[in-house]
């Protein structure tokens, strides 16, 4: 780790890595969700491609979660394919309702 410029080595038996998801990376959504991710609207921005996650679930570390779980709201069919956001959400009851991709492993564990 770097602390005020200097790097230090932490020795511990397990670490929480808090990387983010993996909402916006379609491919990667789809080795869970099949082609419906293709159709996905994402609420969050087109960043969230867990690349962190992807290298510690590399380098070993245990995934937290289920990667199929999603939080599903209704949001406007107009919204872009990203950054949807909470100002284009609807609360008409003939919304259209789509899928926000998972959250899986927003934390590892290592060790």
């Amino acid at each position: 780790m770097r602390c005020g410029g200097e790097t230090r080595e932490v020795k511990a038996r397990s670490a929480v890595i808090a990387s983010g998801g993996f909402e916006a990376n379609v491919p990667w959504l789809k080795e869970y969700w099949g082609d419906a991710a293709e159709n996905f609207l994402i609420r969050g921005t087109k960043y969230n491609q867990g690349l962190m996650l992807k290298e510690l679930l590399h380098h070993g570390a245990k995934p937290v979660g289920d990667p199929r779980g999603c939080h599903a709201v209704a949001i406007d069919a107009r919204a872009p394919k990203f950054d949807g956001g909470i100002e284009r959400q609807t609360v008409a009851a003939h919304a259209p309702v789509t899928a926000r991709p998972p959250f899986f492993g927003s934390a590892c564990l290592l060790g």
